[in-house]
């Protein structure tokens, strides 16, 4: 009701002309579901869709009161029909609304056509927060009005015109409370006593369920004008509605009535509404995973949708995986590509060693290197914060061919060692798989002197040794190192001469192959002459001296001990040049083994 309260006695008996406004003041709500013209903070799932049919009857929503109150006011607005018809969509927690009213009938002094089409409106609201996990639900709204009114009545306005809002709303178990505080903006319309422009607006309203498919309402609704005092009632309009809503299956029924609380613009004796809408049951998705939180086991923490337990709704489980591939030693494979297929993961290649983050489950690996045999595998991935895969490759083995001969040329028997036990080659020939590697061949033939050779194998490769064995000057028996030459020392001392150092090197490779003997004695002779302490004392010195080049070469000194007997234990009697040669020696005696 609008009360123009002249202060021209020459206007006082004329008729208004008719005010470019719109005295619509309520707008139906886009989604609200508990209230009647609040607008709550809820959002809707992705893709939801939903349509609303209002229709209302107004009564006397703008008078004309003249000065003089004894005349009988001038009805500019006295009765509306009106259907709004309304449509929204929600993505990612913003919602698109379109509110299309429509007027079918209207009646007033200042009303030539009471059907047509009102102010469209495009009206948006963008969720901030949600009451399903916060204290208070929060959003943003904006609307947009379209001056399209095709009616010649005070119920459209003359050019653009909208608002801006903030949303709030409480839930206390089934009673929710709405808060709405905004402003409005528009075309500029001079009244008698008001000039109608941007204004400040505001809703509080109450809906309370009483059971799932049924609750009442409660709204009241208010602007004031920012160029009008507060004491201008025609500045600010306030109304209240009480209301109901039932549903049944996707259908939802509203009905109200309401009436003005003060006599400003817009605000009516009477106003009733009936709402039909079309609003499936909104199954939220507050984590926007796609899946409702009724059926989602996070309903807070988004499912990562990777085709692995994808319908729990909740992030899946990693666990670190980190794959070793490793030959029989235990050494990582050079030059390895690894291909991995499994639950919720494109099969991808890695090359060496790498880790990856997995889900728990069972995944196909296949191995290639090159040298190795190919290698398909099924790998279980625990559910756990980190697992170790070792995965060991097969070498393709190499081919190692041995041929031994004597200097002359002949093939002799002989055994051979890559680091195991002996293998016989009765002919001289030997040929065998090993696995890819480096080695030390050594290969032994009787009378013969050990042969040590390095040899490198690749995957595949046919390798050929050919060894001349030279002939040895020592034999080893249970009880002692034979040797075949006299070890030579300078004339009445015990310094070695150097014709010898080949075969005492013989002696220290047999011992460094022979970790079996753990104590020798090397034993020092002399021939006759001279006197017994002197050939006494010659012995043992020479002993040591032998000892020690022994040990220089790399023998463990407590495996060895010297000692010297001078002239006491000649092989053979006689006192000329041939029992001498027999009688001066050196033996090398084994007193223990394992």
């Amino acid at each position: 009701m609008l009360i123009f309260l002249l202060t021209q006695t020459a206007l006082a008996q004329t008729a208004p002309v008719q005010p470019q406004l719109n005295a619509q003041n309520y707008t139906p709500p886009i989604d609200s579901e508990m209230t009647m013209w609040a607008n709550d903070a809820s959002s809707k799932p992705d893709g939801y869709f939903g349509a609303r049919l209002w229709g209302q009857y107004v009564n006397r929503p703008l008078v004309y009161q003249w000065e003089d109150e004894t005349l009988d006011p001038d009805v500019l607005v006295g009765s509306l029909l009106q259907v709004n018809a309304i449509g929204s969509i929600s993505f990612y927690r913003i919602r698109l609304g379109l509110d299309v009213p429509l007027y079918l009938t209207a009646t007033g002094s200042q009303v030539n056509t009471g059907t047509g089409l009102g102010d469209l409106g495009i009206d948006l609201k963008g969720s901030i927060l949600d009451t399903d996990d916060n204290p208070v639900g929060l959003a943003l709204g904006g609307r947009l009005n379209l001056p399209t009114a095709t009616v010649d009545a005070p119920l459209g306005a003359d050019g653009l015109g909208g608002e801006l809002q903030v949303m709030a709303d409480k839930r206390l178990g089934d009673l929710l409370l709405v808060a709405n505080l905004g402003t409005r903006f528009g075309p500029e319309v001079v009244l008698e006593n008001v000039t109608l422009n941007d204004q400040f607006i505001w809703r509080a309203a109450a809906g309370y369920a009483v059971t799932d498919d049924f609750g009442l309402s409660l709204d009241l609704a208010g602007q004031s004008n920012y160029s009008a005092p507060l004491s201008n009632p025609a500045a600010s309009p306030i109304e209240g509605m009480l209301g109901g809503w039932g549903r049944l299956g996707n259908v939802v029924l509203r009905t109200g009535v309401g009436t003005g609380l003060t006599s400003g613009v817009g605000s009516p004796t009477f106003r009733g509404i009936l709402s039909f809408a079309y609003e499936p049951a909104a199954d939220k998705d507050s984590d926007v995973d796609g899946i409702v939180d009724r059926l989602d086991g996070c309903p807070f923490d988004a499912e990562d949708m990777d085709s692995w337990m994808d319908e729990d709704g909740c992030p899946d489980p990693s666990t670190k995986v980190l794959f070793r591939i490793v030959d029989d030693d235990g050494y990582a494979v050079e030059g390895v590509t690894s291909t991995v297929a499994g639950p919720g993961i494109e099969a991808f290649a890695k090359d060496g060693a790498f880790e990856s983050a997995l889900h728990p489950g069972v995944y196909q690996l296949n191995v290639a290197a090159n040298g190795y045999d190919e290698l398909a595998m099924e790998v279980r991935v625990p559910e756990t914060s980190s697992h170790e895969v070792v995965v060991t490759l097969k070498a393709v083995p190499g081919v190692l061919v041995i041929k031994t001969n004597d200097p002359s040329g002949q093939a002799i028997a002989s055994q051979w060692t890559l680091g195991g036990p002996f293998n016989d080659s009765p002919r001289g020939l030997s040929e065998t798989q090993v696995k890819p590697g480096k080695y030390m061949l050594r290969v032994q033939a009787e009378n013969y002197q050990i042969e040590r050779v390095a040899v490198e194998l690749a995957p595949g490769e046919r390798k050929e040794i050919q060894l001349t064995m030279t002939p040895s000057k020592i034999v080893v028996t249970k009880e002692k190192i034979e040797l075949r030459e006299e070890v030579f020392f300078d004339t009445g001392k015990a310094t070695i001469k150097s014709e010898s150092f080949g075969m005492l090197n013989e002696v220290a490779g047999i011992l460094k192959d022979n970790p079996d003997i753990t104590l020798l004695s090397v034993e020092g002779h002399t021939d006759s002459r001279g006197s017994d302490a002197a050939n006494l004392k010659l012995s043992d010195a020479r002993a040591a001296s032998v000892r020690q080049y022994l040990i220089d070469k790399g023998v463990e000194a407590n495996r060895l001990v010297s000692v010297g007997f001078g002239e006491s234990k000649p092989l053979v009697k006689g006192n000329n040049e041939a029992a001498w040669a027999k009688n001066r020696r050196v033996d090398i005696v084994i007193k223990e083994r394992k």
